[in-house]
């Protein structure tokens, strides 16, 4: 049956569809009458680390569920660890978490013990208004949250209050975002200290 589809990086959607996803890209298939057009995680990546890169952090903390977006994000072949790496980043991924879990004390020891600068993942909005409150609560701030799926919209980033400054996000389909403008501020805030 011929699958058109959009609206998703290509790496979970294909990694995730293959017979063996673990065997990275010498085992993956192509697909017959099978298309999927959208930007990949190259892009999500290339826009944030040129984000970070106005606050000269060193240590990210990726925060990977464990579903097709979280393993393909925090996959060691084409995910962010080789690139983070090649940058001049130093990433702590705690592993793979269970979605809609309500417990992130593992991670933010984890995250707080690398001295993590900036946080990233690709997080259900209910687990990143969890986790986000949990790490404030445990006096977790890092300077830049760059996170994936959990706030793309306002209503989510609203719902935080004023917790919700300072965080970004990738947009499709839109010029400008509150998220990148906060972001922004953020940094500025950063370097006046450095």
């Amino acid at each position: 049956m011929p699958c058109i589809s959009t609206v998703a990086p290509w790496q979970p959607w294909f990694i995730g569809r293959q017979a063996d996803p673990a065997g990275g890209p010498p085992a993956w298939k192509n697909f017959n009458y099978t298309y999927h057009f959208f930007w990949g995680l190259e892009d999500v990546i290339a826009v944030f680390t040129n984000m970070w890169s106005q606050c000269r952090p060193q240590s990210v903390g990726g925060l990977f569920p464990n579903d097709g977006d979280g393993n393909a994000w925090g996959d060691k072949q084409v995910g962010f660890p080789p690139v983070l790496e090649k940058a001049g980043y130093k990433l702590t991924d705690p592993g793979r978490y269970q979605n809609l879990t309500d417990n992130f004390a593992a991670q933010i020891s984890a995250f707080k013990s690398a001295n993590a600068e900036i946080i990233t993942g690709v997080v259900l909005p209910p687990d990143f208004t969890t986790f986000w409150k949990q790490a404030l609560q445990q006096g977790f701030r890092p300077k830049v949250a760059s996170i994936g799926k959990a706030i793309l919209f306002p209503v989510a980033v609203e719902a935080l209050g004023k917790d919700g400054n300072s965080l970004s996000s990738e947009v499709c389909g839109r010029r400008t975002s509150i998220q990148i403008v906060a972001h922004r501020h953020e940094c500025e805030r950063s370097r006046r200290q450095l």
